[in-house]
């Protein structure tokens, strides 16, 4: 076809779109064409019109088309239609799709409903796969038992507008444009070929596709983006793909970071190692089937030279500072910021490469050394027994010499010289060792408590005037141990021990639901006997509820109750053994226990309701297997429900129930009607 023509062909076609444009009415959307169908001479049976129903439903008996051929036969709904539907869905199971094709009960579309109208009851179930479609469509057949002419115009070097249109009464209708010339095959030419298809956006803007022998189902498709991208190592690119139909996203890559992984949209990181070498960008979608497909980036790394500069220098102060150069040993050019070295302050002097290097900045840290007085200690005191210190050849502030003399003499008083080794802008300093004698504290060293008792406070200081910490600092009467005092510095004392013994022992609280009873069982330590102590157990009031008992059932206890209390409930124990006493404060939280999972409504006084009563339960839901909800009560629950709804009865089934407490805490889990 000359091109002039077919420019000429898309301008007036451009302009009658602006004044036929189909602008998505309130009741329906028509959104996809399927206008040169499979199926040989029989092709005008397998036909199909996509469209949304809007915010209301619609009877498809109400339905009235105009195809741009053929004339509207009315709709049908039967045994055989319903047939194509059930090997459709069949079709659709096998390629792994988690939705359905139905036909509308009663005829009635629902709001918001996706539809597909198919130009005939005869239609060919196996030329167009629908694939593995993750949401329902509602299916149309036309009543058109023999006509096999095609309902739309195929490609045609003609040229012509194509108008489409459907109305379901009153004002509900809506119409769409597309050129038959403007029809293409799968490789994108323009030519006749089973497949091709119009797209329409909610304005009624057509776009001209071929998949081949697919259903205009909603579209599941991914694009990452191009398919080869050449990059330096250590940079960040934008990427921006795309997809359609998906639930989710996500980006993947053997190295790198993604800044947004589960958007079309993200920035990637490219690793600065791995150059010379091609990492694959994919870009997954799923749907909401579990399916999914993904499109790649082949991104080619190019290694990321580093400028070959030394990293650090070291100058006195005021020495006179080397120029930087602008091009390194290995050739990567470039310019440093600052330009200048300052032989006064130490700092960085970062070199960034000119652009287009694919090569690393580097960093030269220039240290500007004062003449400094090693900091070393300038006096020491040692006791006549201590192993004297090593002297260190480095100061803390990094000035290293030597020291005369070499090691320390515990036995006398000395003064000791450090000099620095030359080129280290530094002088010399001088350690002046001091030889005491020792001072043993004199504090108790033996202690016996009780777990119960008060332990006294260690004091700081001992009867001879040693001062000193503590480590533990304070008296732990929870176990036996040692603590240690450890003398202040400088006072030539050596530590002192202080063995505490505790006789004590430890339990703790497991609370659990056994057999549909809420127990609170006693742990005692591993090395306790439960005939050694009593126990005491105690509400919120101080009522001693029970005794001499290792578990407290919580169920029993609340049976015997005439009001129920409000969760949380304070309870408290008291474990005795001889002088020791030890109390214990735990809260009832959660009593969501021995829900019961049978409801028989038979008048035989067992289980006739869903008895809740002791579960301070405020709100409770019940729903069919299918997930309706059939019984819903908000207040204080106790037994109001026996299988009952609002159209009377339920019938014998398994339902699944939510229920919460005074607290909102919930419980999910499902009761077995039966009669």
């Amino acid at each position: 076809m000359d091109f002039k023509i077919l420019l000429v062909r898309r301008l007036l076609f451009s302009i009658l779109l602006l004044v036929s444009t189909n602008i998505f009415s309130q009741c329906f959307e028509i959104q996809s064409i399927l206008v040169d169908a499979c199926g040989g001479a029989d092709e005008g049976r397998n036909e199909m019109v996509r469209f949304k129903v809007g915010s209301t439903p619609l009877n498809i008996n109400n339905l009235t088309v105009v195809w741009p051929n053929n004339s509207w036969q009315g709709v049908v709904q039967n045994s055989t239609t319903a047939a194509k539907v059930a090997q459709l869905n069949a079709d659709i199971l096998l390629a792994g799709g988690c939705a359905q094709i139905l036909e509308p009960p009663g005829g009635i579309l629902p709001a918001n409903a996706k539809a597909i109208l198919i130009t005939s009851f005869n239609m060919n179930t196996a030329v167009h796969s629908f694939g593995a479609i993750s949401e329902n469509l509602y299916m149309i057949f036309q009543n058109n038992a023999n006509n096999s002419v095609g309902h739309f115009a195929n490609f045609g070097p003609a040229p012509g507008a194509r108008t489409f249109s459907m109305t379901f009464g009153g004002t509900c209708s809506g119409s769409v444009v597309y050129d038959r010339t403007l029809l293409t095959t799968v490789t994108g030419n323009l030519a006749a070929e089973d497949g091709a298809t119009v797209n329409f956006s909610p304005t009624g803007v057509a776009t001209y596709t071929n998949s081949g022998c697919v259903a205009p189902t909603p579209p599941f498709s991914v694009d990452a983006g191009a398919s080869n991208i050449t990059v330096c190592a250590g940079t960040t690119i934008n990427l921006n793909g795309s997809a359609e139909g998906q639930q989710s996203l996500n980006w993947s890559a053997v190295s790198g970071n993604f800044s947004s992984p589960t958007t079309t949209a993200t920035n990637y990181e490219v690793p600065l190692s791995g150059g010379g070498t091609t990492v694959v960008l994919t870009l997954e979608a799923t749907n909401a089937c579990g399916v999914k497909i993904t499109d790649a980036i082949n991104l080619i790394v190019t290694p990321n030279i580093t400028p070959d500069f030394v990293t650090s220098l070291i100058l006195c102060i005021n020495d006179t500072a080397p120029i930087l150069a602008g091009t390194s040993s290995n050739g990567i050019t470039g310019t440093w910021n600052p330009a200048t070295i300052s032989n006064t302050v130490s700092g960085n002097y970062i070199f960034t490469p000119t652009a287009g290097q694919c090569a690393s900045a580097t960093t030269l840290a220039v240290t500007i050394t004062p003449e400094t007085v090693p900091d070393f200690a300038t006096t020491l005191t040692l006791c006549s027994i201590d192993t004297p210190p090593i002297l260190a050849p480095t100061s803390p502030n990094g000035i290293t010499g030597t020291w005369n003399p070499a090691t320390i003499n515990a036995t006398t008083d000395g003064n000791y010289v450090f000099t620095p080794t030359a080129g280290q802008c530094a002088t010399a300093t001088t350690l002046a060792v001091t030889i005491a004698p020792e001072t043993i504290p004199d504090f108790e060293t033996t202690l016996t408590l009780c777990s119960t008792d008060t332990p006294p406070i260690l004091a700081l200081t001992s009867p001879n005037g040693i001062t000193g910490t503590w480590n533990p600092a304070t008296i732990n009467t929870i176990a036996s141990g040692n603590y240690v005092f450890t003398p202040t510095a400088g006072q030539c004392a050596s530590n002192v021990t202080l063995a505490v013994n505790i006789t004590s022992f430890t339990y703790s609280i497991k609370q659990d639901c056994i057999d549909n009873n809420y127990l609170i069982e006693l742990v005692l330590s591993p090395n306790s006997s439960a005939t050694d102590y009593t126990y005491s157990w105690v509400n919120d009031r101080g009522d001693q509820i029970a005794y001499n008992t290792l578990v407290f059932n919580y169920t029993k206890y609340l049976e015997t109750l005439n009001d129920k209390s409000t969760l949380p409930l304070q309870f408290g124990v008291t474990v005795t053994s001889g002088s020791c006493e030890v109390q214990q404060a735990f809260e009832i939280e959660d009593t969501l226990c021995g829900i019961q999972n049978v409801v028989s409504p038979n008048g035989d006084g067992k289980n006739d309701d869903f008895n809740l009563s002791a579960l301070n339960i405020n709100s409770i839901t019940i729903f069919n297997r299918y997930g309706r909800e059939v019984y819903h009560f908000r207040g204080k629950y106790e037994n109001q429900w026996h299988g009952q709804w609002k159209n009377g009865l339920l019938p014998t089934a398994t339902y699944y129930y939510i229920i919460s407490n005074e607290k909102g805490e919930e419980r999910v889990g499902w009761i077995f009607l039966s009669y």
